[in-house]
């Protein structure tokens, strides 16, 4: 379990606020005071508050320093400082920050304490805070990570740019909104992205009277303007950022503070809006924040995601419940070759993945012929500590495992393992795997079988996936040139192997529905589902009776 909230800095208090991430309403108007007459004294115009893992990042764009905090909020030092002496070095002039990838891109406007280049360049940090390196841009004033590159608003030409996103090696791609400051955006500041639709809402800052163009746009993933939210829709001028609620609403940040807007109505609702002689806000940029709870671990809904080009197993979810994996804390590593079982290169290709009854993780790897069992023992979220993965089923002479396509969890307690075979005899078979002994592999004598032998229902046989109802398996078949099929098989005689007369095919291409079988299936208690990713492109599903 964890606790979400929205970081928003104001620069005139320079503090950090915190907001409700489902309507804006205002939690602690005190989280972080890096003031001089009540704080820590350290912030002079706080930008932007983003989270690096389990700490806080602040830039501050007149101090040229990035501040570290704990996610309490406590004051952990300089990033920028590398020789330790209170003073930071490398950026002058810097804006909005993104993590990605491990990697902290800086945005940076100014040539002074030896920031890099002509001045007009993104710097990029590592997150032990050493500094990597630098790329030329435009004016920068906000960076986000957005479909695999990156895009950086530059208010020098008034465009959004996109560029690789590959550290000190990112390079221009294109003008992603080329905008001329009149008709279109002008001095465009935060970008961030609407979860309900993926779009991107970003801030214009100035407002030219005679054309009416300050306030919020939105542009779709090809970078077309497809709204604007001006004054006439409750969004003033002078804005800074905006980002959608989990209500739909708007809440967006400016000189005159924190206000939250009804797109549909215009209708606006003051949040941190306080203005009195002695205090007015100017609230900065807004990024999410997640504090997990101590001492818990609840991976309800969790999903386990295996990659083949990084060669790592991530653990997916959606802490924050805004329906996506895609803030701070909702993907790690859960296992790779850094584990210190002694598994060498154990995810080169990891083709599946399931999760037992009993928490355990089991997946098949084609690289080493190997199924893995990894359990999280210490409940850190990994499964990287030493004792926590074992080798639970390997290619042998009498068992040959090629291609460990699928694997499911019987009623019996058994783990299902589908085999499709490449010169190995059997060739394609499901083997029916268990531990005896509580050693947690089945390794040993009398703990593997096969339990299905594909190849006497067809020859061609080439397996993929296996799910199982009560004690029915639906096994997913691509049988070479013939017809792709997904198998129904029981034991129903109990002597633990399914003989030809025990399976047949539940539904195959060609079926008078007119819908294809694919490579994945998966089931609820009464039916199958097998999404076809060539042809209809959508999700199928069969009812088992």
């Amino acid at each position: 379990m964890s606790n979400s909230f929205l970081m928003i800095p104001d620069s005139v208090s320079d503090r950090i606020v915190l907001f409700d991430p489902l309507d804006g309403s205002l939690i602690d108007d005190n989280f972080i005071d890096g003031s001089v007459d009540t704080g820590l004294g350290i912030f002079q115009t706080p930008i932007n508050a983003i989270q690096v893992n389990r700490e806080i990042w602040v830039s501050d764009q007149v101090a040229d320093a990035i501040f570290r905090f704990d996610l309490s909020g406590n004051y952990l030092g300089i990033v920028n400082d590398s020789d330790n002496d209170g003073t930071p070095e490398g950026l002058d002039n810097i804006r909005g920050i993104e993590f990605v990838n491990g990697l902290i891109y800086v945005s940076n406007s100014g040539t002074e304490n030896g920031a890099p280049g002509d001045g007009s360049v993104v710097v990029v940090f590592d997150t032990d805070g050493n500094n990597l390196g630098f790329f030329d841009t435009g004016d920068p004033f906000d960076i986000r990570a957005y479909n695999g590159t990156l895009l950086i608003s530059d208010i020098d030409e008034d465009n959004i740019d996109r560029y690789t996103i590959d550290g000190v090696d990112s390079v221009f791609d294109e003008n992603f909104v080329d905008s001329n400051g009149e008709t279109g955006i002008n001095f465009p500041q935060q970008i961030t992205v609407r979860e309900s639709n993926a779009n991107l809402l970003v801030a214009g800052f100035t407002n030219i009277p005679d054309f009416n163009n300050g306030g919020l746009y939105e542009y779709d993933a090809q970078g077309n303007q497809v709204n604007l939210f001006n004054a006439d829709e409750g969004f003033a001028d002078r804005l800074r950022a905006g980002y959608e609620l989990g209500n739909g609403n708007i809440i967006w940040s400016g000189g005159d503070g924190v206000i939250v807007t009804d797109p549909a109505t215009g209708q606006d609702e003051d949040i941190y809006t306080v203005n009195t002689l002695d205090f007015r806000p100017s609230a900065r940029y807004i990024e999410p924040l997640i504090v997990p709870m101590e001492g818990t671990l609840d991976l309800t809904g969790a999903i386990f995601l295996g990659d083949q080009g990084l060669d790592k197993i991530f653990l997916t979810q959606d802490l924050n419940g805004d329906g996506d994996a895609n803030d701070p804390l909702e993907v790690s590593v859960y296992f790779d070759e850094t584990n210190a079982s002694g598994l060498t290169e154990p995810t080169g290709n990891v083709f599946t993945i399931f999760q037992s009854d009993s928490g355990a993780v089991f997946y098949g790897d084609g690289d080493t012929d190997r199924v893995y069992r990894l359990f999280d023992g210490n409940l850190d979220a990994d499964a990287l500590d030493q004792g926590e993965a074992i080798v639970w089923f390997t290619d042998s002479e009498s068992t040959p495992l090629p291609t460990p396509n699928g694997i499911a969890e019987g009623t019996d307690g058994a783990i299902y393992i589908v085999n499709a075979g490449t010169g190995s005899s059997p060739a394609d078979v499901v083997y029916r795997t268990i531990d005896l002994n509580g050693d947690n592999d089945a390794l040993d004598e009398g703990e593997s079988s096969v339990w299905l032998d594909l190849t006497i229902l067809n020859p061609s046989s080439s397996a993929f996936d296996i799910e199982f109802i009560g004690d029915v398996a639906y096994i997913s078949d691509l049988v070479g040139g013939d017809d792709d099929v997904i198998y129904r098989a029981e034991d129903l005689d109990g002597n633990g192997t399914v003989e030809a007369n025990e399976a047949n095919i539940f539904i195959q291409d060609g079926n008078e529905f007119g819908v294809s079988v694919d490579f994945g299936i998966a089931v609820d208690e009464e039916s199958v589902y097998t999404w076809e990713s060539l042809d209809n492109r959508h999700l199928q599903k069969f009812v088992s009776f």
